[in-house]
Parts: C-alpha cells; structure tokens; sequence
C-alpha cells in the first residue's frame, strides 16, 4: 500500500479526543471554564490525568496558583456550551454551565461543570513546561456522574449513554462515538458481539 510523507503540523489531527471543559478559579474566586481536547489518563493507582495547555490560557495560570481544577466532559447534547468555553473568557455571565462545588469536596472549592454528564476534581501533581505549551498533571480527587449515563447497576459509565464530543485537529472537526466494536485484550476482540452492542443508545429496540 502507498503511503504519503505528511508534514508533522498536520499529524495532530491524528488523535481522536475527548472535549473537556477545565474549571479553575480566578483570583476573585470566581469560576471559570475553558475548552480542553488534548487529555488522557497517565496512571492508574492513583488515579492521574494529564492535560496539554497554551501557556497563555488563564486556566493554567488558576491552575499554577489554586493547584486544583475540575474536568468535566461534555457530550454531543452540551457541544454548544462545551465549544463557547473555547471561544469565550467569559461564559458564565452568559449562563452556559450551573456551577458546583461537590460537598465533600469543600476545602478544595473546586468549580464543576452540573449540566456535563461527567465531573471530576483534581489536585495539582505537576506542571511540565514546554516551547509552546505545558503538560498539567492532576491526580484524582472526587468523581460524580449523572445517573442517566451509568449502567443499570450504577456501577459504571456507559459511555454509549454519556454520547462523548470527541474532537480532531484534522478540519478540526467535532465527532460523536462510533459503534461498539469489540473487547480489549481479549483473543478474539471481535467474537460475540451481540448486533444490539454495536448500537448507540438510540438506535437499540
């Protein structure tokens, strides 16, 4: 198969992401959201997230200074208030996300996301600094979900239900996720799934 030289400026668009929105607050205490694509897991026990940043954002410089920040994922239902925090310094006045500070999470005043499906707090592990941008490091503080996007025995996330926004820097283009399509890890990924498994929640029976 032929393959063609791409210019590395455009291989960014080659990793599909979750669209985010990072909640800090500002020096007055006041919270504030910005739009985050460039973002996975790096550990497991415990728990830590790493997010990549323009040093010029005024989430990073609340980040450096609370050494806190909530990420809340968005879905294909919010993309409208999930892609103004990315154009905007100030959605609050304009009403796009009901603010949350979780209860057992008091001390941290840590500014949540209540109309995204998925929040999560974390406390700052460590900053990485680079030419253009800075790798933040958090690990896992406290979790909530809305119940709609959990399996029925409200154990764990279906993320078929949660309907992700998933962003590319290719167009850039929004997506939403794609059918079920085998398991990890397992011999034979692809065996035994059931037709109604590869439906996203509104096409099933």
């Amino acid at each position: 198969m032929g393959k063609v030289e791409l210019h590395h400026s455009k291989l960014h668009g080659s990793l599909v992401s979750t669209v985010t929105a990072v909640g800090t607050r500002n020096l007055d205490g006041s919270p504030n959201y910005g739009t985050f694509a460039f973002i996975t897991w790096i550990n497991i026990q415990p728990l830590m997230i790493c997010i990549g940043m323009n040093k010029g954002h005024n989430t990073l410089k609340n980040i450096r200074r609370e050494k806190q920040f909530s990420v809340n994922i968005g879905s294909i239902e919010t993309l409208d208030e999930v892609n103004f925090a990315g154009i905007t310094k100030d959605p609050i006045k304009n009403g796009k996300f009901e603010t949350f500070y979780h209860e057992e999470d008091s001390e941290r005043l840590c500014p949540m996301a209540g109309n995204l499906p998925i929040c999560m707090s974390f406390s700052l592990v460590d900053i990485h600094d680079y030419p253009t941008s800075s790798a933040v490091i958090g690990k896992l503080e406290s979790s909530l979900a809305d119940e709609s996007v959990l399996d029925p025995e409200k154990t764990h996330l279906d993320m078929r239900k949660v309907n992700p926004l998933l962003f590319s820097f290719s167009g850039p283009s929004y997506f939403s996720l794609g059918a079920f399509e085998g398991k990890p890890w397992a011999k034979e990924p692809r065996a035994d799934i059931a037709p109604k498994d590869r439906s996203l929640p509104d096409e099933k029976e």
